[in-house]
């Protein structure tokens, strides 16, 4: 039986890339030096871009952290650093995600600049609504690229790339899966702030473990997109 680190070592041996011809959309994030650089958005099953997923990033955070503590922080400055680094998802295998999510009922997206994945997003589809009776989709994951976050270490590299990504997952929802505006997700506890600040609504009921359910209404998914 093939396993999940057969998979990635056959990768890395043959020095597989990502297909770069199957483009959903693309469009402009700004870098570090507020310069417009071109990302383009692929859909589907990506194991490749996956296992960079796991690879690049996984890399970066060792960085991180092996630098946090190469600063000597006395105990307050590093609860602070802590408080401010977003890293809960450290552990997060996007390979074998792929490998178990992809029935017709799962879409893929991935962000891409420079061919390094930037942002990652997979979504269920349909999910009942928790505010009316419509049919929406339900983010399972959605990631950016460690980089893409505040650290201590450097700037961050690109901003909005996780705003373009449920964007994207948004127009694909409506045009392609012929579902309303709208969807829904269990936020980590530290992208809390970001879902409340784009509109969504948390429901206490639906909180499961530590994660709250959040939802955004058709209404505020439309102002979101600039549709309203």
């Amino acid at each position: 039986m093939t396993t999940i680190a057969d998979i990635r070592e056959m990768i890395s041996a043959n020095n597989i890339k990502p297909d770069t011809d199957n483009i959903l959309f693309e469009g402009t994030l700004q870098n570090a030096n507020s310069e417009e650089q071109t990302y383009h958005i692929y859909n589907g099953l990506d194991p490749i871009r996956a296992n960079l997923c796991d690879s690049l990033w996984g890399a970066f955070t060792l960085k991180l952290i092996e630098f946090i503590k190469s600063q000597n922080y006395m105990q307050e400055e590093l609860e602070k650093v802590a408080d401010s680094i977003q890293i809960d998802d450290y552990k997060w295998d996007w390979l074998t995600k792929v490998y178990f999510h992809k029935g017709d009922e799962y879409e893929w997206f991935f962000l891409d600049i420079d061919n390094k994945p930037q942002a990652a997003c997979l979504i269920y589809h349909p999910k009942k609504s928790a505010i009316d009776s419509g049919d929406i989709f339900y983010i399972e994951y959605v990631a950016v690229a460690p980089w893409n976050r505040n650290n201590p270490m450097e700037v961050k590299q690109f901003k909005g790339a996780g705003s373009e990504i449920i964007k994207c997952a948004i127009q694909y929802a409506t045009n392609s899966l012929g579902l309303r505006y709208g969807f829904s997700l269990h936020a980590l506890p530290k992208a809390e702030g970001f879902y409340e600040k784009i509109g969504m609504t948390n429901f206490e009921a639906l909180t499961k473990d530590t994660m709250k359910y959040y939802e955004m209404s058709d209404e505020n998914s439309q102002k979101y997109m600039g549709v309203l």
